[in-house]
């Protein structure tokens, strides 16, 4: 009996450990929309384009600002790129998932950024915790975050400078 428990209190480990918040793009169809608003009045959309080629493309749009963005996922649903209002692009490496755990990537693009960065995810008190750590340096954000059906954000928490900021998921759309 001890070992019965012993193996699923293993096969439970694992199936945490191995959890994937990657993009689902299968359970999302072409031309869905998230609308969010955030407590600093810089509501935006996204807006998922389908796959053009070997990538999903989901559009970013700003609700009061003027700026667009495109990020790029590769097959398995982990970010590739990102490219700014037509400007630059950032790259990101794909061999650092969204699951619980740790990986280390690098980010090149906007200079301010670039660097090794380590992505982070764990539960903390039954709330699915993340954060992003530039490596030698001492910038750190942790958010509290939960996804939909597709694995897009629903709801995201964070203190940034002592301000509370959250992002909220207000409604979804289809065309």
């Amino acid at each position: 009996m001890f070992k019965y428990i012993l193996l699923s209190l293993a096969m439970m480990t694992t199936a945490v450990l191995g959890q994937s918040f990657d993009k689902r793009f299968s359970e999302v169809a072409v031309g869905t929309t998230f609308h969010y608003e955030r407590n600093n009045g810089r509501d935006y959309s996204l807006t998922y384009l389908g796959k053009s080629g070997k990538y999903h493309r989901v559009r970013k749009e700003s609700v009061k600002e003027n700026f667009i963005r495109t990020y790029v996922y590769n097959a398995q649903g982990r970010l590739h790129s990102i490219k700014y209002d037509n400007s630059y692009t950032v790259r990101f490496s794909t061999k650092c998932g969204d699951a619980i755990g740790e990986c280390i990537y690098t980010y090149k693009g906007h200079p301010k950024y670039n660097g090794k960065w380590k992505k982070r995810y764990w539960y903390d008190g039954g709330n699915l915790l993340t954060s992003d750590t530039r490596i030698n340096e001492d910038y750190n954000h942790v958010y509290k975050v939960e996804f939909t059906t597709g694995n897009f954000l629903k709801y995201e928490e964070r203190v940034s400078g002592g301000t509370p900021r959250w992002t909220k998921l207000v409604r979804v759309t289809n065309k």
